[in-house]
Parts: C-alpha cells; sequence; structure tokens
C-alpha cells in the first residue's frame, strides 16, 4: 500500500516536471524556431512569436530580435589615392522576418548567439549542449546529406551543409561584412573628395553596406558617418588649398562688388547729366521767356509814348506854333515840353535827373 502510494507520488512528480518542462517563453521583440534535442531536428515551418509556448521536453528556441540593431564600427581604410584613413560609423538594420529569410539566416550562420529568452531552456541546457555538440560530431563524421525535400524539420546534416560559420556569431559577421563594404566604399573616392563630398561619401557608405547585408536577409535602415581620420600632412595641405578657395572667393567678391560700383557710379552720372541737362533747359527757357516778357513791357511802353507825343505834338500844332515856326523850331519845342514833363515826374527825393537838357533851354 505504501509502495503504491511512493509509486503514485513520484509518477505525479514526475508528470509536473514533464509539463514544467515542456513550456518554453519567447520574451518580447523576438521570434524564434523550436528546436527539438529528442529528434536533434529544428522545425523550419514554423516562426513562433512572443509568449509561453507548450512544446514539449528537451526543446528550445533559437531566437531572433525583431528590432533594429546597431552597429558601431571603427575600421581602417583606404582611399583611391592610396591614403590610409580611418573612419567611425554607426549604422542600424532589421532582419527580415519571415520564416523563410530567418530559417536560411540560420542555415548560414548556425544557433543565433543572441541572448537566450527561453527561461524554462535553462534547466536542461546541460542535456541540449551534449546533444548539440553530438549533432555536431556526428555531422563531421558524415560529412555529407541531403536537404529535406519535404518542407518540414531539417536534420543535424542539413544545417551543417549550409553552416558557413563554426560559431553562429552573427555580429561578428555582420561587422566584418559590413567593413568589406566600407572599404569598397572609400576606395572609389580620394582623400580630397573625402574632405569635399563629405554627404556623396556617406551615401556611397550606405548604399554599400545595404547591398552587402541585404543578400543575407537583413535590411539596413540608416547609416550615420560620424567622423573620418586622414594623415596629418593632408590635413594641413587641405587647410592651406581651403585658405586659398576662400582668399580667392573673396577676390571675386570683391571684383563682382567694384563692377557693381562702377555701374551705379555709371548710372548716377548719367541721372545727374540728364539733371543739370533739365535744369539747363529749364534755366533757358525761364531766360528767355523773361526776356521776351521785358521786350513786350518796353514795346509797349514805347507805343503808349509814341500815342501820347502825337497827342501833345497834335495840341502844340494847334494852340502852341505859329505859321511862322520852321520845323526845327517846333522839334526844339517839343523835346523842352517832354523834358520839362519827365522832370515833373520824378520823385522829389531824387537830386539827379540822368536826362540831358535841351539845347534850347541851355542857351537861354
Amino acid at each position: 500500500m505504501v509502495l503504491g502510494g511512493g509509486a503514485c507520488c513520484a509518477m505525479i512528480i514526475t508528470i509536473a516536471v514533464l509539463v514544467g518542462v515542456s513550456f518554453h517563453v519567447i520574451q518580447p521583440n523576438y521570434v524564434g524556431f523550436d528546436y527539438s534535442g529528442l529528434s536533434l531536428t529544428v522545425d523550419k515551418t514554423t516562426l513562433w512569436t512572443e509568449g509561453r509556448h507548450m512544446t514539449g521536453p528537451n526543446h528550445q528556441f533559437y531566437v531572433f530580435p525583431t528590432t533594429e540593431q546597431t552597429v558601431q564600427l571603427n575600421a581602417p581604410g583606404r582611399t583611391k589615392d592610396g591614403l590610409d584613413m580611418t573612419y567611425d560609423v554607426s549604422f542600424q538594420y532589421l532582419l527580415k522576418a519571415d520564416t523563410e529569410s530567418l530559417f536560411e539566416l540560420y542555415q548560414m550562420f548556425g544557433i543565433p548567439n543572441f541572448e537566450s529568452t527561453d527561461l524554462a531552456a535553462e534547466g536542461d541546457a546541460d542535456a541540449g549542449d551534449d546533444e548539440i555538440r553530438r549533432l555536431k560530431e556526428d555531422d563531421e563524421d558524415e560529412g555529407e546529406g541531403e536537404t529535406d525535400k519535404d518542407g518540414g524539420v531539417t536534420d543535424g546534416k542539413d544545417e551543417k551543409a549550409n553552416n558557413i560559420a563554426s560559431s553562429a556569431n552573427y555580429e561578428s559577421a555582420v561587422i566584418a561584412m559590413a567593413t568589406s563594404a566600407l572599404s569598397q566604399a572609400t576606395g572609389k573616392y580620394t582623400a580630397f573628395q573625402c574632405v569635399k563630398n563629405y554627404e556623396s561619401l556617406w551615401l556611397t557608405m550606405q548604399e554599400a553596406v545595404a547591398d552587402k547585408l541585404g543578400a543575407f536577409h537583413m535590411v539596413v535602415n540608416r547609416l550615420q558617418l560620424l567622423d573620418i581620420t586622414l594623415p596629418q600632412e593632408f590635413k594641413d595641405a587641405v587647410d592651406a588649398t581651403t585658405v586659398a578657395e576662400q582668399e580667392a572667393t573673396s577676390l571675386t567678391y570683391q571684383k563682382v562688388s567694384a563692377d557693381i560700383t562702377a555701374q551705379a557710379n555709371i548710372e548716377q552720372a548719367k541721372i545727374n547729366a540728364e539733371l543739370t541737362l533739365y535744369q539747363a533747359n529749364h534755366n533757358a527757357d525761364g531766360i528767355h521767356a523773361t526776356g521776351q516778357a521785358k521786350a513786350e513791357a518796353i514795346a509797349k511802353q514805347l507805343a503808349e509814348e509814341a500815342a501820347t507825343f502825337e497827342v501833345v505834338q497834335q495840341t502844340f500844332e494847334t494852340n502852341v506854333w505859329e505859321g511862322s515856326d520852321t520845323d526845327a523850331q517846333r522839334q526844339q519845342q517839343l523835346i523842352t515840353y517832354i523834358w520839362l514833363e519827365s522832370l515833373k515826374a520824378t520823385s522829389a527825393g531824387h537830386m539827379v535827373y540822368n536826362v540831358d537838357k535841351p539845347n534850347a533851354m541851355k542857351m537861354a
């Protein structure tokens, strides 16, 4: 009775342990393939997402991140003209999170080395490692095998046939491929172009890394060219060239400024000439108008005086002159009268009367 109860208790404990180790967890932002330590196979048809899953004992997940991964590089390179350089870059990439792409990635690089998210696998990690090592040893002994054609699971032979890395270090592989692509990119530019065409170099680097990693189901979203370091002698030459270019640019601007000033002076001179001509014409018109007005006034005055003299002459002919008077006498009398009348019209304040006295009055 006691023996039967003990067996039942042991069975319950065993079942509980088996159930406990049958659940495996994929943490958020990860997906993975199920690896069976019993059959030594990886299920390539199902890509498990985050969460707790019951897959059975002696299983574990080979996980891949679904978030952006950032890589920073500080590596040497060589320019097109043979100068050594060092560049600092960082870039962000994503793994294509579909079943086919990730399984090809697993076949190329082997077991992912991303941090394990399978908490349940920690309990039987030693057993799993032994089985994995045994799988690799069996693959090395057999040395050949054909890929499954049924689309179900792949065995160790399939994995070994496509595994190009002895240890699945994705980060090292990514760095190696990116470094190769960046070296090719920098080799397309001379040292001077690296400095002057910084943006173009950055775009070429980004395209080169994207093309290189794209073949391995990785999508490069961004690349930052943080710094490039060239020999000090070249930096000094670049500085001297920059100063010379700035001086040349300054001289060019000075010439342009002088041309603009000269043109402005020419235009101002034209305006001044036109203004002077306009003022001269205006003054001439004014002088002409003034002279015309004076001439008209004098002519009018003379006409009025002539009319007045005619009246005076008629009065003299009627009341003063006698038939015996000669023309000379009459003219002299008329001039004397006009002189006297003019003298009376002069204001009393004038002491000088600038009109000659008639001869008749002088004789008198």
